[in-house]
């Protein structure tokens, strides 16, 4: 990738986190504020329900983007209509396949999970929105091919910016109007994702022009192999679930609505680290697809520098979070349970200290199309998570259950993705097992050394205030950075890493 766009994409992401931390820093003390803390983690919870519906979508979804993108590498054109017209016209069948459970589940929620009587009518409109947007973002899912095979994904990262924006819009909006009801949530959120769906289907004309979806391109054949493929992305996707995607309805059932929603907050911080992760990676997806379709050797090299741009960036942020979680709490939620929020926090992010540079090479098994085994390890270690869960809470084990809930996924994760997860991925890459290992344990340093100085700071420059917490962040993410870079960065790296910096002064609107 070249540095000017290795640049404007890390810049994209940054900014784009930015932006959605601080939608999420003025959204969820207003929304707990307004409609109350149990009334919050139902919208957390509806969204869970959907990551459990897209486990029938997943096998076709999770391997779209790669068909289509090799298929573009390889200037086979027709092979990739042939693939996203297939794809587009399953999403639809599977849209219309849904719509019938959808509407039972809504209309039978309240006998599937705990919900106050004064919240019952809201939180089934609720459901009913994010089901609605849902079957928007499937057929979404396919057009976003066009930012990935396009190479384009600062747009795809400024775009994912404005809809969340849009979003609080909306949302603020139509609470000023109606009042503050957890129904405007969803209103809001179809509004984004429709935002995002214009604009997807806008860059598939301009940049995949020779991409058309007739019928005549459907072909039955093409989705059985995408399907053979993702169906491991589908069993992958259950393991996680049971890993941690069940947490909020686990609390709902077996603690209170409260202890749902108070982890739900947790898992907002948590949860936009993870983005920015998230965004990080896809930054170096494309490349690394059309490195392995074009069979190019550095494409090893270029995974361990990806590892440690992602940990740079994401590991200054998760360390300072960590760090400053207790006060940040005290003054952001002064009305809720700031050291069971900061205990909660600690323990969700605390495995992303392995996560942040280990989640580029998740994708290493979908360009490779190797993803049975390591579909099959998170599958059982979810199964187990599942059972030690339910072991330590029907004993009573522990006085704070929530911690349980929050926290059994954490180790098996930690343990994971410091052996199968690294070791796996070289051979998937016909590499030596222990490729991957060196950005792995730096990244760990770089986090451990941070994290000292970054508590010597806090001592010394005590947060009482906004103002002290924002002058503690800045000037630990700046030393963060400059440690870490010097802690993770060989000369070679810290080459690569100047060439793009220095280009900090392009246009964006050059690039595009």
């Amino acid at each position: 990738m070249k540095s000017k766009k290795l640049f404007i994409n890390v810049l994209a992401c940054l900014v784009s986190f930015i932006t959605t931390l601080g939608i999420n820093f003025f959204l969820t003390p207003y929304i707990t504020k307004n409609i109350g803390t149990d009334a919050y983690g139902f919208v957390s919870l509806a969204n869970n329900f959907v990551n459990y519906a897209s486990i029938v979508t997943l096998a076709i979804n999770s391997m779209a983007s790669r068909f289509i993108s090799v298929a573009i590498f390889e200037k086979k054109h027709e092979d990739a209509n042939k693939y996203f017209t297939s794809v587009l016209v399953t999403n639809i069948f599977i849209i219309l396949l849904l719509l019938i459970p959808s509407i039972f589940c809504v209309i039978y929620l309240n006998s599937l999970i705990v919900i106050p009587s004064k919240l019952i009518f809201s939180v089934k409109i609720l459901f009913l929105l994010i089901f609605i947007n849902f079957f928007l973002s499937l057929i979404n899912t396919t057009y976003s091919v066009s930012t990935y095979a396009g190479d384009k994904i600062e747009l795809f990262t400024i775009r994912n910016m404005e809809s969340g924006i849009l979003k609080v819009v909306v949302m603020f909006i139509l609470f000023k109007i109606f009042g503050a009801n957890i129904i405007l949530v969803g209103i809001a959120t179809i509004c984004s994702t429709a935002y995002l769906l214009f604009f997807n289907v806008k860059y598939t004309k301009k940049f995949l022009p020779f991409i058309k979806v007739k019928m005549k391109y459907f072909d039955i054949k093409k989705i059985i192999e995408i399907f053979i493929s993702g169906v491991w992305n589908t069993i992958t996707k259950l393991g996680q679930i049971l890993s941690d995607g069940l947490d909020l309805l686990i609390s709902n059932i077996f603690i209170s609505a409260t202890a749902m929603g108070q982890l739900s907050i947790s898992k907002t911080i948590s949860s936009s680290v993870s983005l920015l992760t998230a965004l990080l990676v896809n930054i170096f997806q494309p490349n690394m697809t059309k490195k392995f379709a074009l069979k190019d050797n550095e494409i090893i090299k270029d995974i361990r520098f990806s590892m440690k741009i992602v940990s740079l960036f994401s590991n200054v942020v998760l360390v300072g979070i960590m760090c400053f979680a207790f006060p940040f709490y005290k003054l952001w939620l002064p009305n809720e349970n700031a050291s069971l929020l900061t205990i909660l926090t600690l323990i969700t992010l605390s495995g992303s200290i392995v996560g942040t540079s280990i989640n580029i090479l998740f994708s290493v098994f979908t360009i490779t199309n190797k993803i049975k085994l390591n579909s099959l390890m998170t599958l059982g270690i979810g199964f187990l998570n599942i059972a030690i869960v339910f072991v330590i809470l029907k004993l009573n084990l522990i006085s704070e259950p929530i911690i349980v809930v929050a926290g059994v996924s954490v180790i098996t994760g930690i343990i994971k993705n410091l052996t199968f997860t690294p070791m796996y991925s070289a051979k998937c890459l016909n590499a030596k097992l222990t490729s991957f290992y060196e950005p792995i344990i730096k990244s760990i340093l770089s986090s451990s050394v941070i994290a000292v100085i970054f508590i010597l700071i806090s001592k010394i420059l005590v947060v009482n205030s906004w103002f002290m917490l924002i002058i503690d962040a800045i000037i630990c993410g700046i030393i963060g950075l400059v440690v870490s870079m010097f802690i993770m960065f060989n000369k070679e790296d810290i080459s690569k890493f100047k060439s793009f910096i220095l280009n900090r002064k392009k246009n964006l609107i050059n690039e595009k």
